[in-house]
């Protein structure tokens, strides 16, 4: 719920005017340049660090951008010092004063104080109608952040676009790939034009200098063919004066996003925001030609073969091209059930990745209620129904499974659990408060996770083991309304520094934007894009211990083996729910248990119960057997064990691990069931003759 302010904030609309008047002044676009350098020019090291609250965002710069060149842009009155400071401060008070307006519903006034419990129900209903009116929705729309990084817009340009090359190098006389080349070749000179400015200047000096640094001409760039450079800027430039003339809302569409290049006087170009053209490259050739009566067909078709071929290309490296497929329909009988974009199998889970290519519409970023569900309608729901569907055959016999050219497709292991991907193949602003609020599904159905194609692209980088990628998804799922983010980059820094485990003391855990900041440092470096950093290096999984890691490895080894074969998943998903202190503890206590055994030759036993999730661990250190009939007798004791500290516990699940002293493994034999507990009075009874208590360790590493 947003913070209240003593009084109301001014209608957008007025501030925008102000903002807008603002923006005509002489030499504002000098003043602009340098709110550009001190807002967005950052150091890697002090990326993590920098609160990007306290200084105008990429989105409120594009603003300010789109506002000038309303008009004709006055070159040549360099601001004062006092003048660029003046209008850099009021333009960054009159963005807070903005971004206030449209984040603050009307019903918070200084009137409403709630006065008891009774009032702040009702003024809480108000703010939920408020969020479901669809005007709660326009300020995460706008403000959310751009949805992909510059590289990775230019890296699936050229998938995206591969099958309409043809349409668009005879209308635009250049192919997507000859853009990107201009596009880098640009980036190379403004950068490094950037990097050899002085650091010792006046401010009036170094609007000046920026300018500059900001602007190319033809000449500037001898080494690209011209015929490309022109062709480029005829496609991406815009004339101050001939564009924005409907530009009133944050809402309505900014030219400088689809145009990045702005045209000045004398042949000069203007590109003071960089990243927006690897956007502007990945977006707007599709409006290009949707526009074109005879090719808007071909260009649907291909933008939805695209999407789903670059989420299949994405998942064979995690699961395997055996065990990945495209285009699978289900029946039963004769009767066609439904389809499945791409589907994605490993042991008893499986993925099912459904993909859309719906944007927003205009109306849906201005708050109409009825716009945004029609839209979310499209981009979500209905890829959701269809995969709940398709879920619900997976896991339910007597269904069928063929693959696009109607061949047959047999599953090695009856899936348990599946997962829905909800793909867009464009960054979709505010999914996740938008799924909040306006996701419809059943009571036992799962949540969606909902990936534009470079959220899968990032995730999928970082989780490349199947077994993490698929438990990201199942944290991700389980507690899609506990865990509060405004992106997906957010959550997936937490997980990858904390782990997406829920703190039973919150009834919300809010993750802060701030874990996307180390995920933004690490993975530009980890690129290629930036270099090594301290900052880049802070992203690391504290909830994970290497002598964890490598039981985890033992364990995806012994999984399949033996009469009774568990799935790796079931286990390996059940070592993840570990805590990170917890992890840390039992490892610890399989080392001293392990020693104590070598010393007095007796056996040791530790049992931690995870009451959240109804689970939990035994570790049992043993004297070594010398014969097959001591091994058959440690079975035995150990099944018991498993029986007796699974029901003491109350748990649904367990998990035994026994080692053997002076063994080099790290454990010798293991069990593991998940059978519902049920009270058994003679198990109450003769539990402690069984086997005794042995330590319990709470996850958080407590004994007790």
């Amino acid at each position: 719920m947003p913070q209240r302010d003593r009084h109301l904030p001014r209608k957008a609309s007025k501030i925008l005017s102000d903002l807008e008047q603002l923006s005509q002044e002489p030499g504002f676009i000098y003043s602009l340049c340098f709110m550009i350098a001190r807002s967005l020019w950052i150091h890697p090291d002090e990326l993590f660090d920098n609160n990007w609250l306290e200084r105008p965002n990429q989105a409120e710069l594009s603003l300010l951008l789109g506002l000038l060149v309303k008009n004709h842009i006055r070159l040549g009155h360099v601001p004062t010092q006092e003048i660029a400071l003046n209008q850099s401060t009021r333009a960054t008070s009159l963005l807070n004063e903005l971004h206030l307006a449209v984040s603050t519903p009307a019903i918070f006034d200084q009137k409403r104080e709630p006065s008891d419990e009774k009032q702040l129900t009702e003024l809480l209903q108000e703010y939920d109608s408020w969020m479901q009116s669809g005007q709660g929705v326009v300020e995460p729309i706008f403000y959310g952040g751009e949805g992909a990084y510059e590289f990775q817009y230019i890296a699936m340009a050229s998938t995206k676009y591969a099958a309409d090359d043809p349409w668009i190098k005879a209308h635009k006389g250049a192919s997507i790939g000859e853009f990107i080349e201009v596009a880098n070749d640009l980036n190379l000179l403004l950068r490094g034009r950037i990097q050899l400015m002085k650091h010792e200047m006046t401010v009036d000096e170094e609007c000046e200098a920026l300018l500059s640094a900001m602007t190319f001409g033809l000449d500037d760039l001898p080494t690209t063919s011209r015929e490309k450079l022109r062709h480029f800027i005829a496609a991406f430039s815009s004339t101050p004066g001939e564009v924005n003339q409907c530009f009133n809302t944050l809402a309505d569409h900014n030219m400088v996003l689809s145009r990045p290049i702005v045209s000045l006087d004398d042949g000069q170009y203007f590109i003071p925001l960089l990243s927006n053209v690897p956007r502007a490259i990945y977006d707007s050739p599709f409006y290009w030609m949707i526009e074109n009566d005879e090719y808007r067909d071909t260009a649907l078709d291909h933008r939805g073969d695209s999407n789903e071929s670059v989420t299949h290309d994405m998942m064979v490296p995690i699961f395997g091209p055996d065990n990945v497929f495209r285009g699978i329909k289900i029946t039963k009988g004769r009767h066609d059930v439904t389809d499945i974009d791409v589907l994605a199998v490993s042991g008893n889970r499986a993925v099912i990745a459904q993909c859309k290519s719906k944007k927003l519409t205009i109306d849906a970023r201005r708050g109409d209620g009825t716009a945004i569900r029609n839209d979310f309608k499209k981009a979500v729901q209905d890829s959701y129904d269809q995969a709940t569907k398709a879920r619900r055959a997976l896991i339910t016999e007597g269904y069928s499974l063929h693959d696009a050219n109607g061949a047959p497709v047999s599953l090695s292991t009856q899936v348990d659990e599946v997962f829905i991907l909800c793909i867009t193949g464009d960054h979709y602003p505010a999914v996740i408060t938008q799924a909040n609020i306006y996701l419809q599904k059943g009571s036992q159905d799962p949540h969606p996770i909902i990936f534009s194609v470079f959220d899968l692209d990032l995730v999928s980088y970082y989780l490349q083991d199947r077994y993490e990628f698929l438990y990201y998804l199942r944290q991700r799922s389980d507690h899609a309304l506990h865990f509060a983010a405004d992106s997906e980059i957010s959550l997936l820094g937490f997980h990858l520094h904390h782990k997406l485990f829920p703190d039973t003391r919150d009834e919300i855990t809010n993750v802060d934007s701030g874990y996307g900041q180390l995920v933004d440092a690490n993975f530009m470096a980890a690129r290629g894009d930036w270099p090594t950093s301290v900052a880049s290096e802070r992203l690391f999984h504290t909830w994970k211990n290497e002598a964890f890691n490598r039981l985890l490895e033992d364990i995806k080894i012994a999984a399949g083996r033996g009469p009774r074969r568990v799935p790796a998943e079931d286990l390996l998903f059940f070592m993840y729910d570990l805590a990170g202190k917890g992890a840390d503890e039992l490892i610890k206590c399989v080392e001293s248990l392990t020693r104590q055994t070598l010393l007095d030759g007796r056996e040791h036993s530790v049992r931690m119960p995870m009451k959240q999730r109804k689970s939990g661990v035994s570790f049992v250190s043993l004297p070594a057997p010398t014969n097959a009939t001591q091994i058959q007798d440690i079975e035995r004791r150990l099944e018991a064990i498993i029986v007796t500290h699974k029901y003491m516990s109350q748990a649904g699940e367990w998990m035994i691990l026994a080692s053997f002293a002076g063994s080099p493994d790290r454990f010798d034999m293991f069990g593991y069931t998940k059978d519902p507990w049920h009270k058994i009075p003679e198990m109450d009874q003769w539990i402690e003759k069984i086997v005794g208590r042995g330590i319990e360790l709470r996850p958080d590493g407590r004994k007790i």
